[in-house]
């Protein structure tokens, strides 16, 4: 899989989680609720959307924080690291 298609799996990861496992209702603002919650710019969020850039260590850390308790560390990694080494 090219790393387009990586960052767009590991955004639409991040989005299943919250929405999933923290329950974040509606859809609609999970991009804004992801973005204040991890205290990154909606800029960051929308390059990974969009496929443009990796996600960056600081989001990979913030995101562990927010879901660890729900998921495992392996499985976020799984997704937000391993396919960017």
């Amino acid at each position: 899989m090219g790393n387009v298609e990586n960052r767009k799996q590991a955004y639409e990861y991040m989005i299943y989680v919250v929405q999933n496992q923290l329950n974040w209702i509606p859809a609609i603002n999970s991009d804004r609720k992801l973005t204040d919650a991890l205290d990154i710019p909606v800029t960051e969020l929308h390059s990974l959307k969009e496929g443009i850039s990796d996600p960056s260590d600081k989001m990979v850390k913030e995101f562990k924080k927010l879901v660890c308790p729900l998921t495992s560390e392996s499985e976020v990694e799984n997704y937000l690291v391993e396919p960017f080494l």
